[in-house]
């Protein structure tokens, strides 16, 4: 059988642990064999691994074991945890669609994690009091509640299409120490942790079927140290609670009467629904014979507080009594539980039962053995495991903000940016583009001042964005400063010439009016503009012919000249002089009743750009790139070649709501964000969906 189809699960509970291993194949989830082993002594206390050590020989027992039995080799395991100091919070997530275009698995993976996420700000945010211990807390498992498409509940969004699509979910939150304790014993037994969820959330799956969760139901999984609820309603798991009073507390009890260890006490409580009378030694060595009768009024009180206690916490979180309960795991097999539970929440007996593993749920079972509330939940984890399998997620923090993310794929740094709303391309320090312009022909050229780059830190350590990250990593992102783009009035630019000398003042062929100092200081120079300045002197001592007109040259204004042909003498106005060339000067002749026209001073001259003009400006260090079909400027201020990175500046990519994969492409074929780029290259970043 396919190795990667295997599921080992195991279940690290109080007083044993068990394991499972588990195929699925053709959508049935097959148990092929199972193991139990119990702790030498009590090594956990209310669902916390208090000795690591003792549980972790257990564990690695139950592994080799299993081992030997089925000849695999496991590095790969999945668990559960128990639900001690267990918080949940309620969230939802809308996703706008794109019309006419499927619902795709990897969208409603993204829905679902955006959800989580922002169930973890709600519970961040709800106490702030507290957050000092709250932020210790990590996500260890959600539930969907609905679905909606186009504000419809839909038991399926996968291949649907709409405007927009809305999951709900409930997520469980526990504290740290309880995972981190569950992750020292798995690392000790070689195991890497393959999918972990929340106890309850196993044994609903193991015990109520996909069709039977539209009735409203509450499972109870009783163990050593907690009893972990769950309820479901309409088709989804609704709710999650847990209460500190389980198992524990009536062996609790009977070592107090009867002054025994907690091993004999164990073991009176698990003969409490015998018929035969039971012997052994209390701590003093004294002889005790005792029914099962006479052992439950002994801890009948217990009994009833713990009956009170699941009871109350049902009718908390559903509001009222429901339809039906089911009671699993070791502490649920205790001798007039289920009707005590019954009585409390005024429900018929049979209505609370102790619930088994429910084979109509796509699951086959090679033992009858198997048939037991004892293993619902190990079950429950490998049919999880089977179901969301590379599902998994896990938390980083990126600036001290914890962020869940779903380890399906090899995940990196860019990865947990975008999810932490940082934008790959702040990290880059841009230095703007140089400000280019023409004075009089010559080239001129202002700079502003330059980019600061960010930084990427994991755990420390210098990074890129395409450094892998793990379980527990801590980024540490500095945002980059972008350079002051430079700035130049025309004031400024004309700032070596004397404003006395100037005759004209032309700015991309259009006169300025140099004699209001407020414009000059108001008009800001820009990219390639052309800036021509005439001074007086220099049109002095030539005369020229316009349309037979003769012209001396001289300031601008008004002269009086007479026509060549007729002697006639006319009065003209210089108002717009070239400097192209000052032996053929270009002036405005402007004659009663006529409109004006500008004509060169010799009607056969043709004006021509300097050599230095700017179509001759070039420079290495600028280019120009095709980005998504528009044209992006780019100058290259250091010896440092330009990447694609430096196009994200030019992007508005929405993080918050990726529209597929992101696709980076320079000249057509795939790239990265470090290939360089040249002039006159065609870039592409897009979302998949977006092409």
């Amino acid at each position: 059988m396919d190795d990667k189809k295997i599921v080992f699960a195991l279940d690290i509970g109080t007083r044993s642990v068990v394991g499972i291993v588990g195929a699925l194949k053709d959508g049935n989830f097959n148990i092929l064999d199972y193991e139990q082993e119990f702790h030498e002594k009590r090594a956990m206390r209310d669902g916390q691994i208090e000795d690591i050590d003792l549980v972790s020989r257990v564990a690695n027992n139950v592994k080799r074991k299993l081992e030997q039995r089925t000849g695999q080799t496991f590095t790969k395991v999945s668990i559960a945890a128990a639900g001690r100091a267990l918080r949940t919070v309620a969230a939802s997530f809308s996703y706008d669609l794109i019309p006419n275009q499927p619902i795709s698995s990897k969208i409603i993976q993204y829905m679902e994690y955006s959800a989580i996420e922002k169930a973890q700000e709600i519970f961040l945010s709800d106490s702030p009091e507290q957050e000092s211990s709250f932020k210790d807390y990590y996500c260890v498992g959600y539930s969907v509640t609905d679905y909606l498409l186009d504000d419809y509940k839909i038991k399926n969004l996968e291949g649907q299409k709409g405007k927009k699509a809305v999951v709900d979910i409930i997520a469980a939150f526990l504290p740290a120490s309880v995972l981190i304790s569950l992750y020292a014993v798995t690392a000790r037994c070689g195991l890497e942790v393959d999918n972990l969820t929340l106890e309850p959330i196993a044994a609903i799956h193991a015990v109520v079927p996909d069709d039977v969760r539209f009735l409203n139901i509450a499972l109870v999984d009783i163990g050593g140290g907690t009893s972990d609820i769950a309820i479901s309603r309409d088709g989804s798991v609704i709710a999650y609670d847990m209460v500190t009073i389980a198992g524990d507390e009536i062996t609790e009890a009977l070592m107090q009467h009867y002054l025994t260890n907690f091993a004999t006490a164990e073991h009176i409580k698990l003969m409490l629904s015998s018929d035969e009378p039971m012997e052994f030694k209390d701590i003093l060595g004294n002889e005790i014979s005792l029914t099962p009768d006479e052992a439950y009024e002994a801890v009948r009180e217990p009994i009833h507080a713990l009956a009170e206690a699941i009871s109350q916490r049902i009718l908390l979180i559903n509001g009222s009594a429901p339809a039906a309960v089911f009671l699993v795991g070791g502490g649920s097999q205790i001798k007039g539980l289920c009707k005590i539970v019954a009585d409390k929440l005024g429900m018929a007996a049979n209505r609370v039962a102790v619930g088994v593993v429910n084979t109509e749920n796509n699951l086959s079972l090679f033992s009858d053995s198997l048939y037991s509330p004892t293993f619902v939940t190990p079950i429950g984890i490998g049919i999880v495991s089977s179901l969301y399998r590379g599902c998994d997620f896990f938390a980083i923090s990126v600036n001290g903000k914890r962020i869940m993310l779903f380890n399906h794929q090899t995940i990196k740094v860019l990865d947990a940016l975008m999810f932490a709303g940082i934008k790959p391309s702040s990290l880059i320090g841009l230095t703007p583009p140089n400000l280019v312009y023409t004075l009089n022909g010559a080239k001129k050229t202002v700079k502003g001042t330059p980019g600061m780059p960010g930084e990427l830190l994991v755990n420390g350590t210098p990074a890129t964005i395409e450094t892998e990250i793990k379980q527990g990593d801590e980024i540490t992102a500095t945002l980059a400063k972008n350079g002051t783009p430079p700035s130049l009035t025309l004031r400024e630019a004309i700032g070596e010439f004397d404003l006395k000398a100037i005759s004209m003042i032309k700015v991309n062929d259009m006169p300025i009016n140099f004699h209001d100092i407020n414009i000059l200081d108001a008009r800001e120079i820009s990219y390639m503009d052309q800036i021509e300045v005439i001074i007086a002197s220099e049109m002095e001592g030539t005369d020229h012919q316009i349309l037979g007109f003769q012209v001396p040259t001289a300031s601008a204004g008004e002269v009086t000249t007479q026509n060549i042909d007729s002697a006639e003498p006319v009065t003209v106005e210089i108002n717009k002089i070239h400097s192209h060339s000052i032996d053929q000067p270009t002036v405005s002749l402007l004659l009663a009743d006529e409109p004006e026209e500008e004509l060169p001073a010799n009607q056969s001259a043709v004006m021509h750009e300097p050599e230095n003009s700017i179509d001759n400006i070039n420079s290495k260090a600028e280019i120009t790139v095709t980005l998504n079909g528009s044209p992006v400027h780019l100058v290259q201020e250091t010896d440092e070649p330009l990447i694609l990175m430096h196009l994200l500046k030019y992007v508005d990519l929405d993080v918050a709501n990726p529209r597929g994969e992101l696709v980076l492409k320079i000249n057509g074929v795939d790239a990265n964000y470090a290939d360089p780029i040249n002039n006159h290259d065609v870039a592409v970043i897009k979302w998949s969906e977006d092409m």
